[in-house]
């Protein structure tokens, strides 16, 4: 995943046995590859249960933000405090909404600072 080769990954995860982790890379690399809103649909399929689902997302949520996609992780932590009230998630929120990644925020090269 670190390298951006979500098909790979896609294949290795049919390897995993574990159905919770394997839900999780699921969600994470649908998330990666289709998108946010794409992720949020598939964890509403996979997981009727609104606790388990808020789990899972915010779970993919902090792998995502350890990838440094953030914007992702802050459509998918949305989705977790919609689908039920975690405590803190709104402090999580706001966070998540100020983190840019250095290479959007950089001065441009004619800045004379």
């Amino acid at each position: 995943m670190h390298a951006g080769r979500y098909q790979e990954s896609k294949e290795h995860l049919k390897q995993i046995a574990s159905t919770e982790s394997r839900a999780l890379f699921s969600l994470i690399l649908t998330a990666l590859s289709d998108g946010a809103a794409r992720a949020v649909v598939e964890a509403q399929s996979s997981f009727p249960d609104g606790n388990n689902r808020a789990q899972y997302l915010v779970g993919a949520a902090q792998v995502l933000i350890q990838l440094r996609e953030y914007e992702r992780a802050l459509e998918l932590t949305k989705a977790a405090a919609r689908a039920v009230n975690i405590p803190g998630i709104q402090a999580r929120l706001e966070l998540l909404g100020k983190v840019k990644r250095s290479e959007q925020v950089l001065l441009p090269p004619t800045d004379p600072r």
